[in-house]
């Protein structure tokens, strides 16, 4: 299955994107873990997410629907979102179910307090955080198209920080200076 990043729609939709970065890194965790404790801490994290995301799935179909069938973006993000619904769900469910009964219900609960919630809490503020950017990079261009120009890298290797005006390296995601993320696809 392709990544999100490169399917237009979901890839664009950072909410949607960043949780299915994390839940396909939780699934591999899963399949990679040596112990049943692992094993649970990354399908809770992946069924999390998993969760959330089928909300949004709704969204995204609602958003492609109203583009054109011709649309360059609609075929390559309708055959990943028929992709992405036809996973095996069921199975991962079920083996969340299978850990707790391994682990025990009083296991299983320690681990989800101590392990995943902080997983998740991490996961949600980059989401805010990215959402801040998307948000600061719409107030700047709109009060000046061309300061959304500035976060472009330029020739040398380096771009401008469009918050504080120093240069950095191109493929730098948070300035050195002031600490202001740039968004990946600048």
């Amino acid at each position: 299955m392709r990544d999100v990043a490169e399917v237009p729609i979901a890839g664009e939709d950072v909410v949607f994107a960043t949780q299915e970065r994390t839940r396909v890194a939780a699934l591999r965790e899963a399949q990679q873990a040596s112990d049943d404790d692992g094993r649970f801490e990354a399908i809770c994290v992946a069924t999390h997410f998993w969760q959330a995301q089928i909300s949004q799935v709704q969204e995204l179909l609602d958003e492609a629907g109203s583009r054109s069938k011709f649309d360059p973006d609609y075929l390559p993000f309708s055959a990943w979102i028929e992709e992405w619904m036809a996973q095996d769900f069921t199975s991962v469910a079920n083996q969340q179910n299978d850990l707790v009964e391994n682990l025990g219900s009083d296991r299983a609960q320690q681990i989800a307090d101590e392990r995943v919630t902080p997983r998740i809490e991490n996961v949600m503020d980059e989401i805010k955080e990215r959402l801040r950017q998307t948000i600061r990079e719409a107030e700047a261009e709109a009060d000046n198209p061309a300061a959304a120009e500035l976060a472009a890298p330029t020739d040398a290797g380096t771009k401008v920080c469009p918050d504080c005006a120093e240069e950095v390296k191109a493929e730098a995601r948070k300035c050195r200076f002031c600490g202001l993320r740039f968004d990946e696809a600048s």
